[in-house]
């Protein structure tokens, strides 16, 4: 799954690609040891936000632009809180160090307040 997504990043980068809102092709999700079953690792997380500095720093200001506010902001937010969960304290740290140029101030601001409190809520809970 993250492979994939990677794939398509990166082929932006050069190539048009376009978008078409119909279904082209069915896969099988049911296999066990499918990727898209996995959790997103601290190692693919790495590659994926290395790719996207990539692909970003290689764009145009105006593609840019639209690159991070319509795509690449809200799948790193949303990926990072769903799976930073399952990374060690020194991954988080070196996760949210990459993504803060990438989210800009407000959404990094929002992305440490929401683990503060999810913090305390658990540590909370735990005792």
């Amino acid at each position: 799954m993250h492979e994939d997504h990677d794939m398509w990043l990166r082929l932006s980068v050069c190539n048009v690609v376009v978008f078409v809102n119909k279904t082209l092709v069915y896969y099988r999700k049911d296999t066990i040891d499918s990727a898209s079953k996995r959790p997103f690792s601290f190692k693919d997380f790495m590659v994926y936000t290395s790719t996207l500095i990539n692909v970003n720093t290689s764009l145009l200001a105006d593609t840019r632009r639209r690159f991070l506010l319509l795509y690449s902001r809200k799948f790193l937010l949303f990926s990072y809180l769903k799976y930073g969960k399952n990374y060690e304290v020194r991954q988080r740290a070196l996760l949210r160090k990459r993504m803060k140029t990438m989210l800009g101030n407000p959404l990094y601001l929002l992305l440490v307040l929401i683990e503060s409190v999810s913090h305390l809520i658990f540590s909370q809970a735990s005792k």
